[in-house]
């Protein structure tokens, strides 16, 4: 039986990037008769099926399709390949973004690379792996770029560990807002949201419950966090409320309404054993698994310029 391949898993084999296998697999899908739907799993079957039942799945390549239009790597290369460092996934996850903005009419207003911005308080600096402004149904979007690869502590208190981030962040979001309030609001509110993107739901709930026990004011929703994989299978990962903030609340990292909320059950946030508990107590549901960023959701319905951060 031939060995088929996540889309993720291709990327790094070939060495091209997720969205062109991403591109690929719509071709082929579109056409259920298409000559090379069989390289792909699920089955057209199995699709239907999945759908009816409401739940989520991944697309996987065949190796001889990679071997044919790609010339998949094998050996010490693709070893090495599969080892790199994270530069690799997050050229991935920025161009992932890219062309979730274009499929979905939202224009890139800006757009920083990594270490190209700085956010300042004082002589403490953080530099997001990325940094978008987005427009979208006549609003501003503005959100910092966090790939999260696990390689270091949450709760160390070291230069540009996710602790002195977190805290960075949320003391240049209170400074920014305490200036803008000094003069008269006589421009856009200079509001942005920092999103991490993780590989595992503990690893975002540890990193939301920590920044609720050091945001400066809980009911600002500063970081917000998903896991890759979750993202990664979403058809519209902008716009929908797939990422959790630091109050364990479900929300859209594109939200034109803002003052609707998804109907969407929340999930309390827990940290791993052996560190201190959250402080939030109360009595929302835990969600430990992946099923908690793929359960359903609905929604009831009832200018701007970004923050004063240095480019180089």
């Amino acid at each position: 039986m031939p060995e088929f391949h996540g889309l993720r898993d291709a990327a790094r084999l070939t060495g091209k990037s997720i969205s062109t296998f991403r591109r690929l697999v719509r071709s082929i899908v579109a056409d259920e008769q298409h000559p090379d739907r069989h390289f792909l799993l699920p089955t057209v079957e199995e699709v239907s099926r999945l759908k009816t039942a409401g739940e989520q799945f991944a697309w996987t390549i065949s190796e001889e399709l990679l071997d044919r239009e790609f010339g998949k790597d094998t050996g010490r290369d693709a070893t090495a390949r599969m080892s790199g460092r994270d530069a690799e996934p997050l050229a991935e996850l920025i161009a992932l973004l890219r062309e979730q903005l274009h499929a979905h009419g939202i224009e890139i207003v800006r757009f920083h690379r990594e270490n190209d911005l700085t956010f300042s308080v004082g002589e403490a600096q953080v530099q997001p792996d990325g940094f978008f402004r987005f427009a979208y149904a006549g609003r501003f979007f503005n959100v910092a770029v966090e790939l999260d690869q696990s390689t270091e502590s949450v709760v160390s208190f070291y230069d540009q560990s996710i602790r002195q981030k977190l805290a960075l962040y949320d003391a240049y979001q209170a400074s920014v807002l305490n200036e803008w309030l000094a003069n008269d609001r006589s421009y856009e509110r200079p509001r942005f949201r920092v999103a991490f993107f993780t590989r595992s739901v503990v690893r975002a709930y540890h990193i939301l419950s920590l920044a609720s026990e050091l945001t400066l004011h809980s009911a600002r929703r500063l970081v917000y966090a998903i896991t890759q994989e979750s993202f990664t299978h979403e058809s519209d990962p902008l716009r929908q409320p797939i990422f959790l903030d630091h109050q364990g609340r479900w929300q859209a990292l594109v939200d034109p309404h803002p003052t609707a909320p998804f109907q969407r059950e929340p999930v309390r946030l827990t940290r791993p054993a052996g560190t201190s508990p959250t402080l939030d107590d109360s009595p929302i549901r835990v969600l430990s698994d992946i099923s908690a960023f793929n359960r359903p959701y609905s929604r009831s319905m009832p200018s701007r310029t970004a923050p004063t951060a240095v480019a180089r």
